[in-house]
């Protein structure tokens, strides 16, 4: 009989359950745990797995990146090769050939040099190789050069079929996993004919475009892959010890993620370093560039030199002609060369730029007058226009935006055969500049040929040009526009084009430009324009848009002006106005126009009673011989060549208006030099002798002291032993120049508390030189040709300044820079001696001296642009336009001026023409110096 309780029972029925609930509990727990541990290990293994397929794919992408930018650099260099360097040397008697080692005169052929230069830079230590290869193989290369395998095969008849797709592949090479990779090597314009005609090419018939053979290469991929799986496999492994112990076994897998990850890292630092010689190749081929440009440069620029030296000896017409063609293609290789040697600069982040204060309008207006003479050669009109809010005094490197003005210009000038290139300067209305900078917006328009929309954006690329045959026709290397395109983004602009066929272009590009701390006006500083308010002018020319430009200038500066288009209107107008009983006192009229030109009119206008009293002056678009003569018998009193810089115009307007005025009675004791001065101890810091000769017997007439000093360190040296008075310094001597002469002197004075007066002597009476001359610790400046006047005013303000006798002595003096076009005469004998006070004995010395020095002068300018030497050009051509500026020889003046701007821009492609305009004058002056100085001698 059971003895058990219903409470008992109740007990164990109770019990069992919980048992079988704890069994449940336990049997679930289980399950979770195996389902929880199987779901762990599942994402883990997709994990792994996803993680294994990036790093493939990663590893994958970045071979091929690499490869596409190492082939890509190894095509365009040796297109660049086979185009602008192999056909050059070939021209010159230098042979191309793939045994060019141990020739003296031999180069290798273009596929000889790539494998050479992919051997040598990019392949050195990493197992890989770069074929070319061709089912045409030169016999040379017939058994290293074939179709050796499968891939070679594939990637053949694929690349035949589809030359602007690569052909790749992952697989096996040389036991190692590795990634190889093929592009089409196509025949290329500078190609066909050596293919074609080479004495052992296997194939005659190759046209551009064919797929001649396949460039291959090879990067092993096994150290990045092997790195990759380590990382993986240790991941995976970590985690299933995860999986069987637990919580603790989670600071492990952090840890070996953690290892992963730096694994990892390693590959991608391989990777990357992978690309990165990748990119050294491409700099190493820029750098190769600029240091082939300049191999070539040395022995161009003997064969130019010798070349006109031989055009300078007696020559049968035969010979002449020959060496002409020699001269005009070293030129042209010459240009080449300059324009590789500056991209290469770019490319290889070598380019500086040289950050100064200048003259915005003055340069511009200076570059202008370089490019007239191309511009009137192929009869075309070249204006210039700045708007009136542009400031002038401006802060960034003068020589850069010159570059790229005489890029630009040059351009239109070159696809311009018939009209007119206008240059414009705007405030760029787009975006506003900060305070202390201006965004200036330039334009350059002409005439042209015009570019098809479709190849508007390819201009502004390397050795591209809108059409190949421009090349043929016009010349040029396809890089002026690219490394202007990359000089203004330098600047911090833009360029952009607007173009139609037949019709014309416009280049547009913007800078930015700092702001000096004095601003300045389109009327230059203390010119008093009064004379010319309310004065009416006639304006006759042809071309509307210098109509309008001369428009605008002269009613900026108060004037009243008539526009008419020819010369019968212009007669017109002067009937109109003297029948309304209305005076036309000024006429500026153009020389070339149809119909009627300007030299007509003004006949005309002579032979009309009640007409005759109007100043004329002349404006040409070409330096034609005879046109001074001519202006002198029609009784012009002034002409300037276009395009006009409107302080030119200015001076010249003024000085006109005054020749009519009758003189003023001169107050008496105004003139400072007649106030007597006392006694002054000089010393005069100045490297030509004829100058030296000048000053020292103009300040012994008055009775002071001289001591001379033939360049800065004698000046500093002579300060130092002896207690002067005052100094007069040129500014651009040889061993050292005034500025660095007058900074040692006034870091000296800080050690004695003295200061000399320091007054510079310069031709460069340019805007800008003063302020330049002033910072550099001089006290005041006088332009060269000296004028004995302002000399002497400018030394007494001087003295008296330091003595607290004058409020000022940092006044610029009015520039003495003589104006071609005002004086027909060679040597303007009566205002030299004016200048000299009447001394007849010195200018009699000065004539000897220079006429002694010029042929000297030419023999130094003529070799320093055969050796391409901006810095000797520009140093001798300014010492010879100061020598000749003391005779007032105008013309040999600008033409001196105009090599000294072609030396200071260091762009000498327009120097042979302004060495052919100086050689003319000087053939007109020396004749002249030999009269004056027999009749002295006499």
């Amino acid at each position: 009989m059971n003895s058990e309780t219903p409470f008992a029972a109740h007990d164990s029925i109770s019990q069992a359950l919980a048992n079988a609930r704890a069994v449940l509990v336990h049997l679930l727990y289980e399950r979770t745990i195996l389902v929880l541990t199987l779901l762990f290990c599942a994402a883990m293994g997709g994990i792994l797995w996803r993680q294994f397929w990036l790093q493939s794919r990663f590893v994958e992408v970045t071979a091929l990146q690499a490869a596409a930018h190492y082939t890509l650099a190894l095509t365009e260099f040796r297109t660049l090769y086979t185009a602008e360097v192999v056909e050059v040397v070939r021209a010159h008697g230098i042979e191309v050939t793939h045994e060019y080692k141990g020739k003296d005169k031999a180069i290798p052929l273009p596929a000889t040099l790539s494998m050479e230069l992919g051997r040598r830079i990019t392949q050195q230590g990493s197992g890989g190789q770069t074929r070319l290869y061709s089912p045409y193989p030169f016999p040379w290369r017939a058994e290293t050069d074939g179709l050796r395998d499968d891939f070679a095969r594939e990637a053949w008849n694929f690349l035949r079929q589809n030359p602007d797709t690569p052909f790749f592949r992952f697989e096996e090479f040389n036991g190692r996993p590795s990634l190889r990779y093929a592009t089409a090597d196509m025949m290329r314009p500078s190609c066909v004919n050596c293919h074609n005609t080479h004495p052992d090419t296997p194939k005659k018939d190759w046209k551009v475009g064919d797929v001649r053979g396949v460039l291959e290469v090879t990067f092993p991929l096994d150290k990045a892959i092997a790195q990759s799986r380590i990382g993986l496999k240790q991941t995976f492994f970590v985690m299933m010890w995860i999986g069987l112990f637990g919580i603790t076994a989670m600071v492990l897998v952090i840890s070996k993620f953690r290892q992963t990850a730096a694994g990892m890292a390693e590959s991608v630092r391989e990777l990357n370093e992978a690309k990165r010689r990748a990119e050294e190749a491409a700099r190493a081929k820029s750098e190769f560039l600029a240091n082939m440009s300049h191999e070539i440069r040395t022995p161009l620029n003997g064969i130019v030199g010798m070349t006109e030296l031989l055009l300078d000896t007696e020559l049968v017409e035969e010979q002449r002609e020959y060496l002409d063609l020699v001269k005009k293609s070293s030129d042209s290789l010459l240009t080449v060369i300059n324009d590789i040697l500056d991209f290469s600069k770019i490319e290889a982040g070598k380019l500086d730029f040289l950050i100064e204060g200048f003259d915005l309008s003055e340069s511009l207006g200076d570059t202008m007058h370089l490019l007239a003479l191309r511009a009137h050669e192929k009869g075309l009109e070249l204006a210039f226009e700045m708007a009136q809010d542009v400031p002038d005094g401006v802060v960034g490197d003068v020589g850069r935006l010159r570059q790229i003005m005489v890029n630009l210009v040059g351009n239109a000038i070159k696809f311009t055969e018939h009209g007119e290139v206008v240059v414009k300067v705007d405030l760029d209305s787009r975006r506003e500049a900060s305070p202390d900078e201006v965004r200036l917006h330039f334009s350059v328009s002409d005439t042209g040929i015009g570019i098809p929309a479709d190849k508007q954006e390819e201009i502004f690329q390397s050795f591209s040009q809108a059409d190949g045959s421009t090349t043929r026709s016009y010349g040029g290397t396809g890089l002026g526009l690219a490394i202007s395109s990359q000089l203004i983004e330098m600047m911090g602009g833009e360029i952009w084009v607007e173009s139609e066929v037949g019709v014309g272009s416009t280049f547009h590009f913007v800078v930015r430009l700092g702001l000096q701390t004095e601003a300045s006006s389109a009327t230059p500083i203390g010119t008093d324009v009064s004379a010319l308010r309310d004065m009416t002018v006639l304006i006759v020319d042809d071309n509307a848009t210098n109509r309008r430009i001369l428009e605008q200038v002269v009613t900026n500066w108060g004037m009243n002006p008539i526009l008419v288009e020819d010369g019968q209107s212009a007669l017109q107008a002067l009937e109109q106005a003297k029948a309304e009983g209305n005076e036309v006192p000024l006429i500026l009229s153009d020389v070339n126009m149809p119909v009627m030109d300007g030299f007509e009119l003004v006949k005309r206008i002579r032979e009309q009673p009640g007409l005759t009293g109007a100043t004329i002056m002349m404006l040409t678009s070409s330096e034609r011989g005879g046109d001074a003569a001519r202006c002198r018998e029609l009784g012009i009193t002034r002409y300037l060549t276009k395009p006009i810089k409107q302080a030119s115009l200015l001076k010249v307007l003024l000085s006109a208006i005054e020749a009519t005025q009758p003189a003023a009675p001169k107050a008496p004791a105004s003139d400072p030099e007649e106030v007597a001065m006392p006694s002054l101890y000089v010393l005069i810091a100045e490297d030509y002798d004829v100058n030296q000769k000048l000053v020292t017997r103009l300040l012994e007439k008055r009775g002071h002291r001289v001591v001379l000093a033939n360049d800065g360190r004698e000046a500093v040296r002579a300060f130092e032993s002896e207690k002067f008075d005052l100094v007069l310094m040129d500014v651009q001597m040889p061993e050292m120049g005034g500025f660095e002469a007058t900074a040692l002197i006034r870091e000296k004075e800080k050690a004695t508390g003295g200061h000399i007066p320091i007054v510079a002597m310069t031709a460069n009476a340019m805007a800008g030189d003063r302020e330049r001359c002033i910072e550099a610790g001089m006290d005041a400046y006088v332009a060269k040709p000296l004028k004995s006047k302002e000399l002497f005013q400018v030394i007494r303000e001087s003295v008296e300044s330091l003595s607290g006798m004058n409020s000022d002595s940092r006044n610029e003096p009015q520039r003495s820079m003589p104006v071609a076009s005002e004086n027909s005469q060679v040597i303007d004998k009566d205002s030299a001696l004016d200048q000299l006070e009447g001394d007849e004995e010195l200018l009699g010395q000065m004539v000897g001296l220079i006429l002694e020095d010029c042929p000297k002068f030419m023999e130094d300018i003529r070799a320093a642009i055969a050796r391409g030497d901006a810095e000797v050009l520009q140093r001798t051509s300014h010492t010879l336009k100061g020598a000749v500026g003391n005779l007032q020889a105008h013309a040999v003046y600008e033409a001196a001026l105009r090599l000294e701007m072609i030396g200071r821009s260091a762009d000498l492609s327009g120097a042979e023409e302004a060495l052919g305009k100086l050689n003319e004058e000087m053939n007109r002056l020396l004749p002249a110096l030999e009269a004056l100085s027999k009749e002295y001698a006499s």
